[in-house]
C-alpha cells in the first residue's frame, strides 16, 4: 500500500492567470483554449470536453484524479515598439 499526502494548494497571482489564459497552437495541429483562475485552469483541446486542472505550480496543472497533467511553457514573448 502506498500513501501520499495531498499536494499543497497553489494559487496563481492575477498577472500569472492573465499570462496563461488564451489560445495556443499545438505542435500536432490541434488548438488549446485555456481559461484561468487562481487555483485551476479549464483547458479545452479542439472540440473536446473541457478539463479542469488544479494548479500545482505557475506552469504545471494536474487533474483531480492525477491521470492528466499539463505543463505550459510560454517561451519568450516579443513586443514591437
Amino acid at each position: 500500500m502506498t500513501v501520499t499526502a495531498p499536494s499543497k494548494a497553489f494559487r496563481l497571482r492575477p498577472d500569472e492567470v492573465k499570462q496563461i489564459a488564451g489560445n495556443y497552437d499545438m505542435a500536432n495541429g490541434w488548438r488549446l483554449e485555456v481559461l484561468g483562475r487562481p487555483a485551476y485552469i479549464d483547458a479545452t483541446i479542439d472540440t473536446e470536453k473541457p478539463m479542469r486542472l488544479k494548479a500545482v505550480s505557475k506552469n504545471k496543472f494536474v487533474s483531480g484524479d492525477g491521470n492528466e497533467t499539463m505543463e505550459l511553457n510560454q517561451g519568450t514573448r516579443t513586443t514591437s515598439s
